[in-house]
C-alpha cells in the first residue's frame, strides 16, 4: 500500500484546438494555492507553449504580403524606367 500518494490535479478540456482534447496540470504538493493563481499559471503555460504557432503563422502571412508588394513596386518602377528610356531615346 503506498501512502501519500494523493495529487490534485486540473482538466482542461477544450474543443477549439485541433491539436488538443485535454491537458492536464498536476499540482505540487507544498502551500495553498488560491484557484486564480492556477489558473494564471495554467494559462502562462499554455500561452509559452501553443500561442507562438498562431503568431508564426501570422507572421509568415505578413511576410509573404510583404514579399508580393515589394516585388509588384519594383516590377512597377522597372517598367516605369524602361518607358522614360524608351520615350527620351526617340
Amino acid at each position: 500500500m503506498i501512502k501519500g500518494a494523493q495529487k490534485r490535479m486540473i482538466v482542461v478540456r477544450t474543443q477549439d484546438s485541433p491539436v488538443f482534447e485535454e491537458a492536464y496540470f498536476v499540482i505540487r504538493g507544498g502551500k495553498k494555492r488560491e484557484e486564480r493563481d492556477m489558473i494564471a499559471e495554467a494559462n502562462r503555460i499554455i500561452d509559452a507553449n501553443g500561442a507562438d504557432r498562431r503568431k508564426k503563422k501570422r507572421n509568415v502571412s505578413r511576410a509573404i504580403l510583404f514579399f508580393l508588394c515589394s516585388f509588384m513596386s519594383g516590377s512597377a518602377v522597372g517598367v516605369a524606367i524602361t518607358l522614360a528610356v524608351t520615350y527620351f531615346a526617340m
